[in-house]
């Protein structure tokens, strides 16, 4: 596999880059500077493992939900190479990438990203089913989709932000906390988009771009 994965959809900024036998991968948590960094760290990685953009077979980042401004950085850096070679961009939910890893243990996951304004982006998944899709929640939302019996998985790069905040609203609800800062999200990128090269599925169109759950200030100032 040769190939290369970003995940900006938090200020925690991942890219990894893999060629054969050889992985490397930069997780850096800079809030409003991953536009500083994210081009010398493609360049970094890519040198790590000896690989040249003219010899990815595929390139694969977070679709959405997360940042606004971090989704479009890692669209326009890889659509950026993808113009002088020729691979194709696979795009994943930000929340399945977060809780993939933990999918194959037949447990009761949430994933988590914060969106501001007292809110999150949250998705449930229950072994490997997805049971509830990404969606913009308040915390009493999210009361409604687990069950206070269950131990939930709770990860994302927000996870203990998560739980500290919804035991205003459940504090009986039990946790096994992963922030996925711990958990390399490149690695399930890289795994995710080998599946889709190896389907010979289709890439990124030119015009696709971030999944955007919450409609922008303008469009909420027009309703």
């Amino acid at each position: 596999m040769k190939a290369l994965a970003i995940d900006s959809a938090s200020p925690v900024l991942t890219i990894t880059a893999t060629n054969g036998d050889f992985f490397s991968s930069v997780i850096l948590d800079i809030g409003m500077h991953q536009s500083e960094r994210i081009l010398i760290e493609i360049e970094r990685v890519l040198k790590d493992v000896n690989l040249k953009v003219s010899e990815m077979e595929f390139a694969c980042l977070c679709a959405g939900p997360g940042t606004f401004t971090g989704l479009r950085l890692a669209f326009a850096a890889l659509k950026g190479l993808q113009l002088s070679y020729n691979f194709p961009i696979y795009a994943f939910d930000s929340l399945e990438v977060c809780a993939y890893p933990f999918l194959s243990l037949n447990k009761t996951v949430l994933s988590c990203i914060d969106a501001k304004k007292n809110r999150f982006y949250v998705s449930l998944f229950r072994g490997k089913n997805v049971a509830k899709e990404s969606f913009d929640a308040e915390l009493s939302d999210v009361t409604k989709i687990l069950d206070t019996e269950e131990t939930v998985i709770l990860t994302g790069p927000d996870a203990n932000y998560f739980a500290e905040n919804y035991s205003s609203v459940n504090p009986n609800q039990k946790f096994i906390i992963i922030e996925t800062a711990y958990c390399n999200t490149g690695y399930s990128l890289l795994q995710l988009g080998k599946k889709a090269f190896d389907n010979n599925e289709e890439g990124l169109k030119d015009y696709s771009g971030p999944v955007y759950i919450r409609p922008s200030e303008a469009e909420e100032s027009k309703k």
